[in-house]
């Protein structure tokens, strides 16, 4: 009989575990919503307009339909018991575990940044979000668009920048004098040296204003400025705020598998749940010394399943996360050994971006089939590879 494996969360990990392992495990996939979402794609919502539906897709959709899936909302997590409590009172076992289940945005630690949430919506927390933000930046024909992240830790660490460069890039097509400033919290616009240089010079070319050392403090809407612990201020007429991350609402038993901000402590090669070889943890509830990436989810889920079909596989810690403008993306390469190369912007790795989004749903549903050209283009892009020359 085969063994059960559960997986928590229906997103590019959780999906993509699934859909590895099915035909070697009595898979069950539980989230608490049925669709599952290209999050890269509310940029796209966002700021040029575009259907939501063209970004996420139900759940059954994408997994191997060996696999059972559950609509529920995790409670509570048992890892000495083997088990998984549902809000319903209902209780799954398992032989093994995979917790994929994101992170959640705190938007009460931040003065004034729930009422920012509700009434602008943001690009960066949801295709919800990201339409209601749109409505907004549509008539927006003057004044300032400022986009602020509010905390040094949080997914897709270029998401300001390609929010920035989106923004400027249509408030000009459309023909508005508003101008678009981006803040954050770091000495340079971006925490990676190699890249900080490059990414200034592109947004600056897309009339980007750029402020660094600004870590937010408080929103006055009465106001309608910003502060900074740094004690600066700045106006605006349209915010977006990458705000503060946390780990999943869920009990965990015990408790100490989870750090102060309720990421789950892996191994960072193996990616087991530390003191557990039979729970992982993967994507962006996991505390890893890296950059929290759909990439990064994505090439986690490879390594569980490998390890959990007896193959001896360890996570390197490798990124390739894209930072686009309208035309032109460069990516975030990097691994355990090596902090981030220089990869310059240009069309051709625009166009990679492109091949990606079209191709994101059927990578998702076969990743057994897509995955040896994914190996070959990390292969040819490893930071040891690519050097101090770059790309």
């Amino acid at each position: 009989m085969a063994k059960k494996l559960v997986i928590l969360g229906g997103g590019t990990g959780g999906l993509i575990v699934a859909n590895l392992l099915t035909d070697y495990y009595e898979t069950v996939v539980v989230d608490r919503r049925k669709e599952t979402v290209f999050q890269p794609g509310q940029l796209f919502v966002a700021f040029k307009g575009e259907s939501p539906n063209k970004y996420k897709k139900e759940i059954k959709e994408v997994l191997n339909p060996k696999a059972k899936f559950i609509q529920s909302e995790v409670t509570k997590i048992n890892l000495d018991n083997r088990e998984v409590l549902l809000v319903d009172g209902s209780k799954i076992s398992y032989d093994y575990l995979v917790v994929s289940l994101g992170v959640e945005f705190n938007y009460e630690m931040i003065k004034g940044l729930k009422e920012n949430f509700e009434k602008f919506g943001d690009y960066y927390s949801g295709l919800e979000s990201s339409s209601k933000f749109y409505e907004n930046f549509k008539t927006l024909r003057k004044g300032q668009l400022v986009i602020t992240v509010a905390d040094p830790v949080y997914k897709c660490v270029p998401a300001p920048h390609k929010g920035a460069a989106l923004a400027a890039d249509t408030l000009r097509k459309i023909g508005s004098q508003a101008k678009v400033v981006l803040t954050v919290p770091f000495p340079k616009v971006y925490p990676a040296e190699k890249l900080a240089d490059e990414y200034e010079k592109a947004l600056r070319k897309h009339g980007v204003e750029i402020k660094t050392m600004f870590t937010l403090d408080r929103i006055d809407h009465k106001e309608k400025k910003i502060y900074s612990l740094e004690g600066e201020e700045l106006s605006f007429d349209l915010l977006a705020v990458i705000p503060p991350h946390k780990g999943p609402s869920v009990e965990v038993e015990p408790s100490s598998v989870r750090d102060s901000d309720s990421y789950f402590k892996v191994d960072k090669y193996k990616l087991n749940i530390i003191g557990y070889d039979d729970a992982f943890a993967i994507g962006d509830n996991a505390s890893l010394p890296t950059a929290k990436s759909g990439v990064g989810a994505h090439l986690q889920a490879e390594v569980v399943a490998d390890n959990l079909l007896g193959y001896e596989a360890k996570f390197n810690g490798r990124t390739f996360c894209p930072c686009i403008s309208n035309d032109t993306a460069s990516f975030v390469i990097s691994d355990y050994d090596h902090p981030p190369v220089r990869v310059r912007c240009s069309r051709f790795k625009r166009l990679i971006e492109e091949v990606f989004i079209a191709g994101y749903w059927s990578f998702l549903k076969y990743p057994r089939i897509w995955r040896p050209l994914m190996e070959t283009m990390f292969e040819a892009t490893k930071p040891s590879v690519l050097g101090e020359i770059g790309w």
